[in-house]
């Protein structure tokens, strides 16, 4: 009788294990020989609905798995670059690890991407509304040494989004009720599940020297071509519940860009957000900016991602050697550069994807906001932009 006892439930749990969920945890012995992953990652496997590839998406549970010097400052991610080398490694959204839409997955290299042309999907010609208010004003009094900031709210229009209480991504303010920030950071989220707050510099902080505002979001639009396939046109605006009054001072939009075909090859883009310091770190509970060289988009098909899985709408910055990125937690949050108007910043991209952080010869990946200039406008409403 007991040895049928035994049969028996060894039997029983040979059928759960075959009937479990589709969600299963690889071991690195066991991962799929066209990706490896990190050594003691966990994984969680799930179907694609596409039959041509399976999709990957992180455990929201991240081991810290190696050392790797972080030398911060309050300056965003000087990542050095760490011993362990990987083939083939993975590459992700910058949205932050903690709290992954079930939706998001990694591309690999074999997948074809249709690169649209700019002029395909951005045909309508939109009336621009301008209010008589200051955009992207950078404070003139600021001393940047080296790198480190040292100055709070340096970047008064950059915004945390919070899921349920969580942070999960950046965002910027460009009009009194609207933010920008990427299509996958609200793709498949309910609005009522997010908040906005803006004016913020240390999140874990309950005593900022100026009280941060919190709005919560009436409606997302993510671009309607957007798919998580591809990345390609990764942006979205979200409509807040009520204004931002421009007169707090710790809050101010930022200026979009008046040129949609401007050149920014070799101009140095400033990045900001409360992402990770590395890839294997928790995000940082202060704000952070990193400065990176802006590719061409012949020299961003030339190095690690394969020619095909850059668009026109796209663009790329960061150093052969790696060295300094954005990095999960960052998707959304823009990239800016000094405006041809002086004193001012404008925004001419949001943190999209990339392989790892700071990997050599993978560069970020950002969305060309001039791109989509009569888009952003077309969702305004009677709501306006800065232009002075």
């Amino acid at each position: 009788m007991q040895d049928f006892t035994l049969l028996f439930l060894h039997l029983s749990l040979l059928i759960i294990g075959s009937t479990a969920s589709p969600v299963s945890q690889f071991s690195p012995s066991q991962q799929p020989s066209h990706r490896s992953f990190m050594p003691n990652f966990r994984w969680m496997y799930q179907q694609a609905s596409a039959p041509s590839y399976n999709s990957y998406v992180s455990d929201s549970h991240v081991p810290n798995l190696y050392n790797s010097e972080s030398q911060t400052s309050n300056f965003y991610t000087f990542q050095t670059q760490p011993s362990n080398s990987y083939a083939s490694p993975f590459e992700q959204s910058r949205h932050s690890f903690y709290d992954l839409p079930s939706a998001s997955h990694f591309l690999s290299d074999s997948e074809d991407i249709v690169d649209v042309s700019v002029d395909d999907i951005h045909t309508t010609n939109t009336t621009m509304n301008h209010c008589n208010c200051a955009c992207g004003q950078v404070d003139r009094k600021q001393r940047i040494v080296g790198g480190n900031v040292t100055k709070l709210h340096e970047f008064p229009w950059i915004a945390a989004l919070s899921k349920k209480g969580r942070f999960y991504c950046g965002a910027t303010l460009i009009a009194k009720r609207h933010v920008l920030t990427a299509a996958h950071c609200v793709e498949g989220v309910n609005p009522k599940d997010i908040k906005v707050t803006l004016g913020e510099h240390d999140r874990l902080s309950k005593n900022e020297s100026v009280p941060v505002i919190i709005r919560k979001v009436k409606r997302t639009i993510p671009h309607p071509d957007f798919s998580l396939s591809n990345f390609n046109n990764d942006i979205a605006v979200l409509e807040l519940e009520s204004g931002v009054d421009f007169e707090a001072p710790q809050i101010h939009p930022a200026c979009l860009p008046e040129d949609n075909d401007a050149n920014y090859i070799g101009k140095n883009g400033i990045v900001a957000g409360w992402g990770r310091l590395d890839e294997r770190k928790p995000t940082s509970a202060t704000l952070r900016k990193v400065e990176v060289p802006i590719l061409s988009e012949e020299e961003c098909k030339n190095v690690g991602y394969s020619a095909q899985r850059i668009t026109k709408n796209m663009m790329c910055a960061g150093y052969p050697e790696g060295k300094r990125d954005s990095c999960q937690g960052d998707s959304g949050g823009p990239m800016q550069i000094l405006s041809p108007r002086p004193g001012k910043m404008e925004v001419i991209g949001i943190v999209s994807w990339g392989r790892g952080c700071a990997r050599p010869n993978y560069p970020g990946v950002y969305t060309r906001v001039g791109n989509y200039l009569n888009w952003i406008h077309a969702q305004l409403g009677d709501d306006c932009t800065c232009n002075l």
